[in-house]
């Protein structure tokens, strides 16, 4: 068996996923397997001539959350990785997971987009003080595997991190392993407003944890506002602000208040 399964969700962006198995199959390490699960893209994907890869194509559309899952369900290795079809790896991305894994059964690394978080030992009560780590920069030892909530489109990797660091410590390995990619292609069913209801969803059915971390309440309000004033609506993104500035005050959610209140 494999020391690391790989997985790949996929969806109509053939460009990308290329790319994305192509820094795969060159790292540094090569005991792994790589599983590309198809969401039951428009069109399916092909084959990929090496036998560390897999194809699996899903019956139906379930949204990143199933794919990743369906995946998980159908891999041989011992620990479980995630790569999203539009990313790539830095090839010692699995080096850097194997450093993590030796003092925590959750590792994670650095992205190239914003860096990261150092987080080490039981951090339930700051994981979502701020942006949780990155599915790319994050290796799980499959005895602490916990599935995903598939009924939320977006916002599936906030819930899992709050159910994983109730129970499990982490390890954060300082290195960037995962190379984020912006860009504006298609984003099936993971459009702004999307996120906005499952974050409040999130808020709303995790309500006892946001009440006693007004940080972490703070935070997801602010992004919440940040949507909104992506979409042009102002007075929402007032309200979310608000919310923002009255949990944890400070002049960058006064700021993002202020600039709202002007537009509006």
């Amino acid at each position: 068996m494999p020391t690391f399964s790989v997985i790949i969700p996929t969806y109509g962006r053939p460009q990308y996923l290329a790319e994305a198995v192509d820094s795969v199959l060159h790292q540094t390490m090569n005991d792994f397997e790589l599983l590309i699960v198809d969401d039951a893209s428009p069109e399916p994907i092909g084959q990929f001539d090496d036998p560390r890869v897999r194809t699996i194509r899903a019956e139906r559309n379930g949204g990143a959350a199933a794919a990743r899952n369906l995946g998980a369900s159908l891999a041989r290795g011992e620990v479980l990785t995630f790569l999203d079809d539009d990313d790539t790896w830095k090839p010692q991305r699995l080096a850097y997971a194997v450093a993590g894994l030796e003092r925590a059964p959750v590792a994670v690394c650095f992205h190239t987009n914003g860096g990261g978080r150092v987080l080490e030992g039981y951090v339930h009560d700051e994981i979502l003080d701020a942006m949780p780590p990155h599915l790319g920069t994050t290796a799980i030892r499959r005895s602490a595997w916990q599935p995903f909530d598939e009924s939320y489109r977006t916002c599936e990797d906030i819930v899992w991190w709050l159910g994983i660091t109730k129970e499990l410590p982490v390890a954060t390995h300082p290195a960037q392993g995962l190379m984020y990619r912006v860009h504006s292609g298609p984003r099936a069913g993971y459009g702004v407003q999307q996120r906005i209801s499952d974050s409040l969803r999130l808020m709303e059915e995790h309500a006892d944890y946001f009440s006693s971390h007004h940080r972490a309440a703070a935070f997801r309000w602010k992004r919440i506002g940040l949507m909104n004033r992506s979409l042009g609506r102002y007075g929402e993104a007032n309200i979310a602000f608000a919310h923002s500035l009255r949990l944890d005050p400070s002049l960058l959610a006064a700021s993002h208040l202020a600039r709202s209140l002007l537009r509006l």
